[in-house]
């Protein structure tokens, strides 16, 4: 729909996960792959929550705010907004994004999904997860959630300072300057 745009994405940091459950920090020697879909769950339903209330916050704002923006049909029921720009928000994504597959599957498998079918087809099925929650989400909220592959290279970065910190360096892991974004691969 012309008009329509994104308003918010929130990013899972899936080596988190894939570190917590996997074989990378040594303290398995296989994934606890049960164990990563709950905690995933949990993840998910914090996203959702995150841009609940994200977009609670955003359709206070008076379409005065941002006259530019609804008064001139740049966005779709612009000018139907007064108090609220709700009936215009309403019409926009928020999204569900996902950076550092490659790392993750590493963690979790000990390969990357570029160099492992296991490794790959649980990327996948990582991103069909996503996608499949971004659609209950829409039903649930009436609003429309999607699956985003986040490109964040500020992100990838400040993500991986972090993992270094609580983790140390780890090879293909944590041992670069960041994390890939969303499903890409380590160059």
């Amino acid at each position: 729909r012309v008009g329509r745009g994104n308003n918010v994405p929130v990013t899972i940091i899936l080596p988190q996960l894939g570190l917590k459950h996997g074989i990378a920090l040594g303290e398995r020697t296989e994934p606890d792959i049960d164990a990563f879909w709950n905690d995933f769950e949990v993840t998910l339903k914090l996203a959702e929550q995150a841009l609940l209330e994200r977009f609670d916050v955003m359709v206070c704002q008076a379409a005065a705010a941002a006259p530019f923006m609804y008064a001139n049909g740049t966005i779709a029921d612009g000018q139907e907004c007064v108090e609220s720009v709700y009936n215009s928000l309403k019409h926009n994504t928020l999204a569900i994004g996902y950076i550092g597959i490659a790392e993750m599957c590493q963690a979790l498998f000990g390969e990357n999904h570029a160099k492992s079918k296991k490794a790959h087809a649980f990327a996948l099925s990582v991103v069909q997860r996503i996608n499949e929650y971004a659609k209950e989400a829409s039903d649930r909220n009436d609003l429309n959630f999607s699956c985003y592959a986040t490109p964040a290279e500020g992100l990838c970065s400040t993500a991986l300072k972090a993992l270094r910190k609580q983790h140390g360096v780890i090879k293909n892991i944590t041992d670069r300057e960041y994390l890939t974004n969303s499903h890409h691969v380590p160059v």
